[in-house]
């Protein structure tokens, strides 16, 4: 009986996953399936801003010292990715993100998020739309960035004919 269950599992394993016409896309609700010709992007720039190229700050609610959050985005030598440099009161921290190659300049955005200290770092996709990222947030007087949500480019191709 074992036997029989495990010939069949590998049979319909073997026939789902097996793609000959090549037309077949299966999507969630978070995925984003593009048919599109992805274009040839330099690895490195030729030159980088030493200026931040985004800037998120909010004051810190207090009587006695000027406090921020604050989210700040620098260019790299890397076209994709992007130092992030965090700030929560006296707390700071620094991290690398990498934005997903998908066939043009990465365009980053940054928003509030849902908590009062926090900021959510996204891009903008081909239509405009904004697809969050990276979470940056304060809490409990300690400074944490999280992945929200995870992108990705496939390549495939036809099978011969």
């Amino acid at each position: 009986m074992k036997k029989t269950i495990l010939i069949l599992s590998l049979c319909y394993m073997a026939v789902a996953c097996n793609n000959t016409n090549g037309n077949t896309k299966v999507a969630n609700a978070d995925s984003t399936v593009k048919n599109d010709v992805v274009a040839e992007i330099p690895e490195k720039r030729s030159t980088v801003n030493e200026k931040p190229v985004m800037v998120f700050e909010k004051p810190v609610a207090d009587n006695l010292n000027k406090w921020k959050f604050s989210v700040k985005l620098y260019e790299t030598n890397y076209m994709f990715k992007y130092k992030v440099e965090m700030q929560y009161q006296e707390v700071t921290g620094a991290d690398t993100i990498t934005f997903p190659n998908l066939g043009y300049m990465p365009r980053p955005v940054m928003k509030q998020g849902t908590d009062p200290y926090s900021c959510i770092i996204g891009f903008k996709d081909n239509n405009g739309e904004f697809k969050p990222y990276k979470l940056v947030i304060a809490e409990n007087d300690e400074l944490s960035i999280k992945t929200l949500k995870h992108y990705s480019v496939t390549v495939t191709s036809a099978p011969a004919k």
